[in-house]
């Protein structure tokens, strides 16, 4: 009974995920961290995924979503006209004209290089689990008739 509708539950979970609508958040400069209805969800550029009835809106208001730089700028996000991008959308919030243009420029700086040492660290882990997997193959022993024989 529960192999009966193992199948096609995992079916409705996986087309549940795929038809959400992606907004991406960026800024310029990137590295702004972006706030939306109070938590922080990192720097930009940043994917958010809403709920699949967004697409049956008109518009997606972004109101409650901020890029703030490093050095206290702030911008909030405009809204997205869902109809013109069915299937997801990237919004860039410009930096307002005020002072802290370069503390931010160096901020996203700062950003890209701990980003890069990241990917750099997780490709270097990636590396070393094929490896360790590689070199501990395991061996299969089978014993017919009295004879065993290993693979």
């Amino acid at each position: 009974m529960i192999k009966k509708w193992a199948i096609p539950l995992v079916a409705v979970l996986a087309t549940g995920c795929a038809s959400k609508y992606p907004v991406t958040f960026d800024s310029y400069p990137q590295g702004a961290t972006l706030v939306c209805n109070g938590t922080n969800w990192g720097y930009t550029p940043r994917t958010l995924y809403y709920e699949p009835e967004v697409k049956e809106q008109r518009y997606l208001y972004l109101s409650a979503c901020s890029a703030n730089w490093a050095s206290g700028a702030r911008k909030i996000y405009d809204p997205v006209p869902i109809q013109q991008f069915p299937d997801g959308v990237r919004q860039t919030a410009q930096r307002p004209n005020v002072p802290g243009f370069q503390q931010d420029s160096e901020f996203a700086l700062k950003v890209q290089q701990m980003n890069y040492q990241r990917r750099q660290a997780q490709a270097a882990e990636q590396s070393a689990y094929e490896q360790q997997r590689q070199n501990n193959k395991t061996t299969t022993c089978i014993t017919n008739f009295g004879f065993t024989t290993c693979h």
